[in-house]
């Protein structure tokens, strides 16, 4: 609920009342509201007795949100300067800054927010330094849509008070994402609205107006080189005569991620401010948003950088005195870079964050995807995705025909119209809404998509205008209106409003709803929220990589997403829907399917261990260089290490570490089903073979100890598992050589010479386990299907065959106990990969899966519902992997992976000015 401004003047007195380390009691607020509301009535900034249950509730939702300060990783060289200057620095920006975040933020967040951020600059360049030259190199890893842009902005305000000059932003590839970070950036850090393209100081002060946290300081603003409407433009600045040392505050660029515009950047720069060497003197912050993004050189060393990582590096090579610090969510593409380049020669140095890696925490009213996707997963928000495949096929070309959309896509446009009146209700008049369709690559079909969503929505507003509000059950005649009503009984009859109250809402909240494509032929203000302050959008947005990377959609609701991109970066850049949902989570849905619900959630459990690393090698004070080297073997970086190749026909050759690492074959198919029962009976004859009896575990699972590798080797070298299995499969062809199977037989790593090996037990029906004599209650999944090949998809959404915690098993029970209080203290389960952290064996988990068949699943033989499915899990524990003779030697051609990984490119394309349609 928005407040009124009086309403959120009392909010604000009252937080401010309270010490910093205080969170008060409901009690409490009660109380100093008590005490504070007739003071500001007095001078006509009280809030109506009405109100003050607003402010309450705003007040609790505030304070009980926390967030925990990260952590980070350093150079062994790397000495701290920040408390030495602290009697030094004017911290005027940040405090500017911190008093416009104080308005919505809890004071447990911003103190924390404050530490982070003094953390995070004092591992930079120090400005004040007496060294001529000086470089640093940084990365910082959050979450998509969590916050980072705030992060910046503190940095940026905190750099400026310490002594920075100049400042460069780089905001992406696309003029619609730079728009919005100029437009934060004014509010956050300069303070001034830029959209009067450089503005100047006259008698009458600034010509610009004063915007967001200059709104409350206004003594001093920083000098912004590009606006809202305009990127980095040389003519303009000359014709204006501005140099660097034509003023006194500190100078920021906010420029999109092009090799043109970086590189007349550089020329300008280097033109008109440096010294007789060509050098810069003064210091910069490079600040590269999406550093994962086009950054990343991927040429082989031999040859030159690719042309945005050469021109970012020509940028930074023109100051003797730099900070580079990249921000991502998706770090996988940063860490490939080699860091054992030379710094000496510009052509080989990369932008390995050698320096600094720091792991920010978001607050815990973050919305992201392990809340999304994780074991917990709120049901009624995941909207299974089943019927647009036959309209929008996964791989089509930019002439697909259609002539209609999907009868899923027509629910998903009245649930946005249900939840923009349940908002108005909620007092939410002037808040943004949105709602996103992605489901094609190319702007062609995205603006087909547009003209069909738009008429469907005109002529949902048509009957809502003409029946909504007639008495009785007059609008009943409306197909519509009866459509709504039993959509609104399905999902939203929780709300706190009944459907009459909805219904004759209804048309005033949906009236202004409007329709827009969202790409580059659309052009950057096809969404643009900041001429719709005062009254707020209500937009349904349609488009596809310009939906993605940084670009916020303000109060998103709906999202129907029918893509199926399985490179990490990519899978989370489009998850517009992560974020925060303050008031209205229970309204958001998201349509999507089944398949990719599991990449999601295994992408949210493989960056969630990244972040763990990152904690665990802070406590053992490494460095980023072995955090590099580290998740550059990690299993999971398979395909990413093959897509930063894709342009070539080489094969990838890749180490891969299994240090506490964990795998199940969640992909299967149907027809390597019989193969895969009989090499399982081959395993169960081999325990035999070595007289290994099957017991039960102290969890109630039959299980077999201390089973030689070998037997272990065999068995995943016999299984056969789908290809999009990648820290599974290998290629045929490839198996005598590489591959996992030959790892474990050949590995002299001591941890690794036995095994475990369980059979989880299920609900289901006790068997005799495949003839065996091993007593077994087969595990139910639910599994999908599809046709194209026989795939079998287990456990859709969760991506798991097994249920949460059975990597406990072979591990004692005073360990597992331990373990779970130490989660519990935290508010959370066990994670897999703490149980693999204190596994003494490696375990391997054989399923015997009853399946169910969601929807109308086809079943095939050897996958009837009363029919096995074979199935196996993998967990290591950790050991010593730093040599190469204890990780797995992958070999991949990249042409059979282009055949078999979904097209990830994108929608549109610009470049040098130029829109472009692939």
């Amino acid at each position: 609920m928005k407040l009124s401004r009086n309403a959120q003047v009392l909010a604000d007195y009252v937080v401010r009342s309270f010490q910093d380390d205080v969170v008060p009691t409901e009690p409490q607020l009660r109380e100093r509201m008590a005490q504070l509301a007739p003071f500001l009535q007095t001078i006509g900034q009280g809030a109506t007795i009405g109100e003050q249950d607003d402010v309450l509730k705003e007040l609790l939702a505030r304070l009980r949100v926390s967030m925990d300060v990260g952590a980070g990783l350093k150079a062994e060289d790397l000495k701290p300067w920040l408390d030495s200057r602290r009697a030094t620095i004017d911290p005027f920006y940040w405090t500017r800054f911190s008093n416009h975040l104080q308005k919505e933020w809890p004071s447990p967040v911003l103190r924390n927010f404050d530490k982070v951020t003094d953390a995070i600059l004092d591992l930079c360049g120090n400005p004040a330094a007496p060294e001529d030259q000086w470089k640093r190199r940084g990365l910082v890893i959050g979450d998509v849509q969590s916050g980072k842009t705030a992060t910046y902005t503190a940095l940026c305000c905190k750099a400026a008070d310490a002594g920075y000059q100049v400042i460069v932003l780089l905001a992406g590839s696309l003029e619609s994402l730079r728009r919005q970070t100029q437009k934060r950036m004014d509010e956050g850090f300069a303070g001034l609205d830029s959209s009067e393209f450089l503005p100047t100081k006259g008698k009458d002060g600034w010509k610009s107006r004063a915007v967001g946290a200059g709104l409350d300081n206004q003594k001093r603003f920083a000098a912004v080189f590009t606006s809202r409407t305009r990127d980095f433009n040389k003519d303009v600045l000359n014709s204006r005569q501005l140099t660097l040392s034509a003023v006194k505050e500190p100078v920021l660029f906010v420029v999109k991620k092009h090799k043109s515009i970086i590189e007349n950047l550089a020329t300008w720069l280097q033109a008109y401010n440096a010294d007789t060497s060509g050098r810069i003197r003064e210091s910069l912050l490079l600040i590269d948003d999406e550093a994962d993004n086009a950054s990343v050189n991927t040429n082989d060393e031999d040859k030159d950088p690719t042309a945005i990582n050469r021109s970012i590096r020509g940028l930074l090579n023109i100051f003797t005195r730099s900070t580079y610090v990249g921000f991502t969510a998706t770090p996988f593409a940063n860490v490939f870079i080699d860091p054992d380049t030379s710094d000496d020669d510009f052509h080989k140095e990369e932008l390995f964050p050698r320096d600094f890696i720091y792991a920010l925490d978001a607050p815990t009213n973050y919305v992201g995807a392990s809340r999304i996707f994780g074991e917990d997963v709120d049901s009624g928000l995941i909207k299974n995705l089943e019927d647009a495949e036959e309209v929008f096929p996964l791989k089509h070309k930019s002439s697909l025909p259609f002539d209609r959309l999907p009868d899923s896509l027509h629910t998903a446009i009245l649930q946005f119209l249900i939840a923009n009146a349940v908002r108005d209700l909620r007092g939410d008049m002037t808040a943004h809404r949105s709602m996103l369709i992605n489901v094609s690559r190319f702007t062609a079909i995205q603006d087909g998509v547009r003209d069909m969503v738009d008429a469907v929505t005109e002529h949902a507003k048509q009957h809502i205008r003409n029946f909504s509000r007639l008495d009785d059950d007059a609008w009943k005649q409306s197909s519509v209106l009866n459509d709504l009503c039993e959509l609104f009984a399905a999902e939203y009859a929780d709300c706190g409003y009944t459907w009459e109250k909805v219904r004759t809402t209804l048309f005033e909240a949906t009236a202004p709803i409007a329709v827009r494509s969202v790409n580059q032929k659309s052009g950057a203000a096809s969404l643009d929220y900041a001429k719709h302050e005062d009254t707020g959008l209500r937009v349904i947005a349609v488009g596809g990589n310009s939906l993605s990377r940084g670009l916020t959609l303000e109060g998103l609701c709906v999202s129907y997403f029918h893509r199926n991109p399985q490179a990490y970066d990519t899978l989370l850049q489009m998850g517009r829907w992560f974020g925060y949902r303050k008031g209205y989570d229970d309204l958001c849905r998201l349509w999507i399917t089944a398949d990719a619900q599991q990449w999601y959630s295994h992408v949210a459990s493989a960056t969630e261990e990244l972040r763990d690393e990152v904690r665990r090698m802070c406590r053992l004070d490494l460095t980023p260089k072995d955090f590099g080297l580290k998740v550059r073997s990690h299993p999971d970086t398979l395909i990413v290490t093959a897509r930063n190749k894709m342009r070539k026909s080489q094969t990838v050759i890749k180490q891969i570490s299994w240090s506490a690492e964990g795998a199940e074959t969640t992909k299967l198919r149907a027809r390597s089903n019989g193969a895969n029962r009989r090499t399982t009976q081959a395993l169960i004859r081999a325990l035999d073979d070595h007289e290994i009896p099957v017991t039960k575990s102290e969890w109630g699972n039959p299980i077999a100890r201390n089973v030689p590798k070998e037997v272990i080797a065999k068995f995943i070298d016999s299984f056969e598992v789908h290809p999009h299995n990648f820290k599974l499969y290998v290629a045929d062809d490839e198996k005598a050589d590489f591959g996992l199977g030959k790892f474990i037989a050949e590995t002299g790593e001591d941890s690794l010479q036995f095994w475990d090996v369980v059979f989880p037990q299920g609900e289901q029906e006790t068997r005799n386990f495949l003839g065996s004599g091993i007593e077994l209650n087969p595990v139910r999944r639910v599994v999908t299907t599809s046709d194209s090949d026989q795939t079998v998809l287990i456990s859709g959404a969760k991506a798991r065959v097994g249920s949460r915690g059975v990597e406990r098993e072979g591990i004692s029970k005073d360990v597992v106990d331990e373990l779970v209080a130490e989660a519990k203290a935290k508010g959370k389960n066990v994670a897999d990969h703490m149980l693999r952290s204190r596994r003494e064996r490696p375990l391997l988990l054989i399923y015997a899966v009853v399946p169910h068949h969601a929807g109308d699943g086809k079943v095939w033989q050897g996958l009837a519902e009363d029919d096995l499915f074979m199935a196996y899990g993998l967990s290591f524990p950790q050991f010593d992997d730093k040599t190469l003779t204890k990780t797995v030697a992958y070999r991949v051609n990249t042409t059979w992976l282009r055949d078999h990984a979904i097209d990830e490119d994108d929608d549109e394309v610009e470049v040098d000015g130029e829109d472009l349609d692939d």
